[in-house]
């Protein structure tokens, strides 16, 4: 792949850098004195092929130096001729772009471009990109080992170590095995040292295992005693258990006993509830109540019979006829609207009639005779006006033509004055023929001057007859044109005066339309003579006034006829309703109409309430006397209950003895839920309890009353006697447990004893391996060295052919040494007695030029299987000579054939030689 264009915009002390629009070619120099920006230059293209980094804009020591983002960009072609254009920048972190041609956008991050992905970023920076320091330290670089693994050492196999790596294991490992540590011990030595550290140990052990045997026989023989102590302990808190469970329990039986023999048959008592003596103060209490409920109803009722007013005749009538009164009251504001509009109306028609008897008088001139309203009414003003507007049309036709006949015939006629003989050209013709007559006689003599007269007599009479028949010619166009003008005039003038003649006919056929048009119609002579558009105006105003007179004529005839209807039911209402009285005026009677059937309605309405009180209040009166009876009949049935319930005396008596008895009653079922709640079965804790006192009562020597108390005392204080022998046990047990535990934590005899001959085992294989690896370590370098003196492969032969062509055959040969040794890249030529190390007395200039080789070398391997990247030099040529410089320059052109080579330095005269090779020079600029 190759750089076809670079543009850098921010990059380090670089703005605005670009290459142009012309590709770059294989070979290019990048010329600028010091402070250029060409390190800076240098580093983009890196960042361009494998990104930025560092990647943090505050730890870039490229980031523009005034702020800005950094930012590049470069159009690149691959191996296949494809281009692409790939962007770079480092924001807060580095943004990337590659964007094919014709193809979509790729996001590279940070990444690298496809087409370098097979060659490494260190790598590159230590092989392809170099600069004068970095020439001669390929050795010293971290990417070397990599590079001659890759290269060199493979014996021809991509997919196996190098011998170099493989020995450096074996090595490695041998030296772990035998050599000391980091701790200065050899691991021989140490499992010298373990073998008698286990030997103590198993002694140790032994007395351990014999210990642990007597406290595992001691730990059996108190868990045997702590069992048989949690056996008496677990009885006894049995026992006292249930006397402390079951004693208070059979106290609450005996009161429940109690409570039910004083209750009695408690069949009698379920149907009551409450309190039987304030129940019964209760429904006597209830039944005074409803007495004077009922008294109180009574006196409500007779208060609304009294409140019902009586019904008035007329107020009967007219809720009889309610919709129809209703009906008129609601057009009382219509025929106030109506007499409002018939007054307006008439004034409006006055109003008209005073207009059309002016606009008359103006037209007809005859006050004492009313304006003709049916022949104005029948008058089309629209076709007056357009017969108007025609006969003026008409008469300015009319006038136009006449002016325009006047201006014909004030013009002057056309005159034409013949010409003389000679102006006429007849003169010049005659005289003319007469030269030409005299020419031919005088060409007939025999002689040379009368000829040349002759000739000239042809010449001047031709000329003068020409010149005459030229000035008849244009005569006779004028007189032509003279004749034509009058013609036309005369045709002009006969054309006006008919068409003046045409308009007045015109004119006098409009008047006689206008004429057709008002027929009859009695207009003052001096307006009818000469009817104008404003005459046509004012008869269309008149016809608007007769149309407007006409409707609000129609309008009052309306407004009389309704009135006259409102008058006429108002008037069949009052004849109906005897009684009521009411104005003639419709709009005065209306709305006292309106306030009579209010107050009909609100009386009919009172009335109507006050007998629906009455039927609600004998209906409370009925209910109250049902509910009296109830709280009678309720008292008496239970004051019967109750002498029932009781044995004797009265009422009072008797409740106060039920009371007591439903008391007593609740009493014995509260205990009964209790015991049931605690214990379930009552049966079964009657049976519990009768156990516990046979048990108890069995344990007495003698035979006295049972005491629960002084057994439950004597009980609690053999439990505690048992739980302090019970703990003592337990803490031994514990401490036996925990000198088990120690003691089973230790090593074990048989785990020693293992170990013991493992390790054994070890240190006799640790031998025999370590003699292993240090012969198969030496083996392989011995077989790389004498494969590598035998068969130099083909790098170090490429590198030979490019030193002998910088040094002009002095130098023929590169080789390439053991790593291990300092001077591992050796040189062989004529002059020297054997090979030489690239080292001193060597000058600095052949130094570089055997590294420059080798580099060469690397690059054409390291991407012989991906695309060939770019090659970037700075300065690397500034120690060579003039002739090894001229050579290299011509290596590096070739080289530039099959990769693109990219030069840095700041020698004008380095430029200039690349120039004449062919290289494309980019300029730039020094420092400001």
């Amino acid at each position: 792949m190759k750089f076809l264009r670079v543009r850098i915009h921010r990059f380090g002390p670089l703005r605005d850098v670009d290459t142009g629009p012309k590709p770059l070619p294989g070979l290019s120099v990048v010329l600028g004195p010091n402070e250029a920006g060409k390190s800076s230059f240098f580093l983009a293209l890196r960042a361009l092929l494998y990104g930025i980094y560092p990647a943090r804009p505050d730890l870039n020591p490229y980031a523009p130096w005034d702020g800005a983002e950094m930012e590049l960009e470069a159009d690149v072609e691959g191996e296949d001729g494809a281009v692409a254009t790939v962007r770079r920048r480092l924001l807060s972190s580095p943004w990337g772009r590659l964007h094919p041609e014709g193809g979509d956008e790729i996001d590279l991050r940070n990444d690298t471009l496809p087409w370098a992905a097979h060659v490494p970023r260190e790598i590159y920076e230590e092989i392809f990109s170099i600069t004068l320091p970095e020439l001669v330290r390929l050795q010293g670089g971290k990417g070397w080992k990599e590079v001659r693994d890759r290269l060199l050492a493979g014996m021809g196999t991509g997919d196996l170590l190098a011998p170099r790596q493989v020995a450096d294991a074996l090595e490695g490992e041998a030296q772990r095995l035998w050599r000391p540590d980091r701790r200065g011990k050899p691991r021989h030595q140490e499992l010298e040292e373990a073998v008698a550290a286990l030997s103590d140990r198993l002694s140790r052990a032994r007395e351990r295992d014999a210990l642990l045997r007597r406290r595992q026989r001691r730990l059996e023989t108190v868990q045997e005693a702590i069992g048989a102590h949690r056996s008496a302990l677990t009885g006894v808190q049995a026992t006292l258990e249930r006397i402390r469970t079951l004693t208070p329990l059979a106290g609450r039986i005996r009161r429940m006993d109690a409570c039910l023999e004083r209750a009695g048959d408690p069949r009698l008592l379920d149907p009551l509830s409450g309190d039987p003596v304030e129940r019964l103060q209760s429904l006597r209490r209830t039944v005074r109540a409803a007495e004077a409920a009922r008294e109180e109803g009574e006196a409500r009722l007779e208060e609304a019979r009294l409140a019902v007013p009586a019904e008035d005749p007329v107020d009967r009538q007219l809720l009889s006829r309610r919709d129809r009164a209703w009906a008129l009251t609601l057009e009382s504001e219509v025929v106030r609207d109506w007499q409002g509009r018939r007054a307006s109306a008439g004034a409006r028609l006055d109003a008209l009639e005073e207009e059309v008897s002016q606009l008359g008088r103006e037209l007809f001139g005859k006050p004492s005779e009313p304006v003709p309203a049916r022949m104005v009414l029948g008058l089309s003003t629209s076709a007056l006006a357009d017969r108007i507007r025609d006969r003026e049309e008409a008469e300015r036709r009319q006038a136009e033509a006449e002016e325009r006949l006047f201006v014909s015939r004030s013009r002057p006629l056309p005159a034409f004055v013949p010409p003389g003989f000679f102006a006429g050209g007849s003169g010049l013709i005659l005289v003319g023929l007469l030269l030409l007559l005299t020419g031919v006689v005088l060409l007939l003599v025999d002689d040379s001057t009368a000829r040349g007269f002759g000739v000239g007599s042809l010449v001047a009479g031709l000329a003068l007859a020409v010149q005459g028949w030229m000035s008849r010619s244009r005569w006779k166009a004028e007189e032509a044109r003279v004749l034509s003008e009058l013609s036309d005039r005369e045709e002009e003038l006969a054309a006006l005066a008919g068409r003046a003649s045409e308009l007045v006919e015109r004119v006098q056929e409009m008047e006689g339309a206008l004429e057709k048009l008002l027929g009859d119609l009695p207009l003052r002579p001096e307006r009818r003579g000469r009817l104008r558009e404003g005459t046509v105006h004012e008869l269309s105003r008149l016809q608007e006034l007769f149309r407007r007179r006409e409707s609000v004529q129609i309008e009052l005839r309306d407004l009389d006829r309704g009135l006259h209807e409102t008058g006429e039911r108002l008037a069949r209402l009052l004849r109906e309703v005897d009684g009521l009285s009411l104005p003639d005026d419709p709009l005065r009677a209306l709305p006292l109409l309106s306030e009579r059937l209010a107050e009909a309605d609100a009386r009919a309405q009172r009335r109507h309430e006050g007998i629906r009180e009455v039927d609600r209040r004998r209906e409370e009166l009925a209910r109250l006397d049902s509910e009296l009876e109830e709280r009678k009949e309720g008292a008496e049935a239970f004051e019967a209950t109750l002498l029932e319930i009781a044995s004797g005396g009265d009422s009072d008596e008797a409740a106060r003895e039920v009371s007591t008895r439903m008391e007593a009653l609740q009493d014995a079922r509260r205990l009964l839920g209790e015991l049931e709640e605690e214990a379930g079965d009552l049966d079964a804790l009657r049976h519990r309890i009768e156990a516990l006192e046979a048990e108890l009562a069995g344990e007495e020597e003698e035979d006295p009353p049972l005491d629960p108390e002084g057994i439950r005392v004597e009980l609690e204080a053999e439990v505690e006697d048992i739980r302090r022998e019970l703990e003592e046990l337990r803490e031994e047990a514990g401490d036996l447990q925990a000198e088990i535990r120690a003691l089973s934590q230790e090593e074990t005899v048989d785990v020693v004893e293992g170990a013991l001959s493992e390790l054994r085992e070890e240190r006799a294989s640790l031998r025999r391996e370590r003699d292993r690896l240090w012969v198969l370590a030496r083996a392989v370098r011995v077989a790389e060295r004498r494969y590598r003196d035998a068969h130099q492969p083909e790098l170090t032969l490429r590198a030979s052919r490019y030193l002998e062509r910088f040094t002009g055959g002095r130098y023929t040969r590169l080789v390439l040494g053991d790593d291990g040794d300092a001077d591992s890249l050796l040189l062989q030529a004529a002059h020297l007695p054997g090979t030489q190390p690239v080292s001193e007395p060597l000058s600095t200039g052949t130094r570089e030029q055997v590294f420059m080789a080798l580099r060469l070398a690397v690059v054409d391997q390291m991407d012989r299987e991906g695309a060939r990247l770019p090659l970037i030099l700075d300065e690397t040529l500034v120690n060579w000579d003039q002739e090894r410089r001229q050579r290299a320059l011509d290596l590096l052109t070739d080289v530039a054939a099959e990769r693109q080579v990219l030069l840095f330095t700041c020698h004008p005269g380095v430029a200039r030689e690349a120039e004449d090779r062919g290289a494309r020079r980019i300029d730039l600029p020094g420092p400001d």
